[in-house]
């Protein structure tokens, strides 16, 4: 009997042990810096997918239209021969909509009619920058067929991402995501879509490894574009670093607006993104 009770003492010591440490790390201080820029690289090359699609469907849609969300000032080469697309946006700058300024090239090879399933969009970033945030690599938007739900679902893949904050800090990229058109696709109008986006993605901070992938599928509402938000509106992602401390991402609950809180344990870190 004595035996059995110093041994359940020491179980329920090792208990009071265990749970000490799962407390302290979820009080522990992080530094929500490095999840920041993972936010902000994610959402650069979102961006530049989403300014890329949408120029290319009006651009096919009518070769006249002036009016394209990366800015009114956009030089546009049209090659039918390779089904290509240049969009260029300067080396002085062109402001778009959303008021930020964007620099290079975007060019856009492209298969089928964009957003009908079989149909592709190749978009490389040659010396392209928003706001002076570097911006490079390749980037893959396939439209698959429709779910069970009926749904069109994309491959969306971004291949030697680097993203250069004017500091000089650099952030590696690489992802392979699903995209799921979920509203908006019987409609001509290009700002009553939804889409939800799941996968994950890895890459690099300054050389310190990482991986995310998404624990709530991220909206995006192209609602929000007509007053130039290009964010999501809710969804989160969840990052592991080698410290193995997570760090959790969440866009909130449908606003179109720019904010985001990073969790890390206990502690919630709101940020705006740029």
């Amino acid at each position: 009997m004595k035996i059995q009770s110093l041994a359940l003492v020491g179980l329920i010591s090792l208990s009071v042990v265990s749970c000490k440490r799962a407390d302290d790390l979820l009080d522990i201080e992080a530094d929500p810096g490095s999840a920041k820029m993972v936010a902000e690289t994610t959402k650069a090359y979102d961006d530049a997918l989403t300014m890329a699609e949408e120029a290319t469907i009006q651009y096919l849609d009518d070769s006249t239209f002036t009016e394209y969300a990366i800015g009114n000032c956009v030089v546009i080469t049209f090659d039918a021969t390779n089904t290509q697309i240049t969009f260029d946006l300067g080396t002085s700058g062109c402001v778009g909509l959303d008021g930020r300024e964007r620099k290079g090239k975007i060019i856009v090879d492209y298969d089928g009619v964009p957003r009908e399933p079989g149909s592709s969009l190749n978009i490389t970033l040659d010396d392209y920058s928003v706001d002076g945030y570097s911006i490079s690599g390749t980037l893959t938007y396939n439209a698959i067929n429709y779910n069970t739900d009926g749904n069109l679902e994309f491959s969306y893949m971004v291949e030697n991402g680097v993203y250069t904050e004017p500091d000089g800090d650099e952030i590696t990229l690489t992802c392979n995501r699903t995209v799921t058109w979920t509203a908006g696709a019987g409609s001509e109008n290009l700002y009553d879509d939804i889409f939800e986006t799941t996968g994950s993605f890895a890459g690099s901070v300054d050389g310190e490894v990482y991986s995310g992938t998404t624990t709530s599928p991220v909206v995006f509402k192209s609602a929000c574009w007509a007053d130039g938000i290009y964010y999501p509106v809710s969804g989160e992602l969840n990052l592991d670093f080698p410290d193995n401390i997570s760090r959790a991402i969440n866009y909130g609950v449908g606003a179109c607006d720019k904010d985001i809180v990073i969790t890390i344990g206990k502690k919630d870190y709101p940020y705006t993104l740029p």
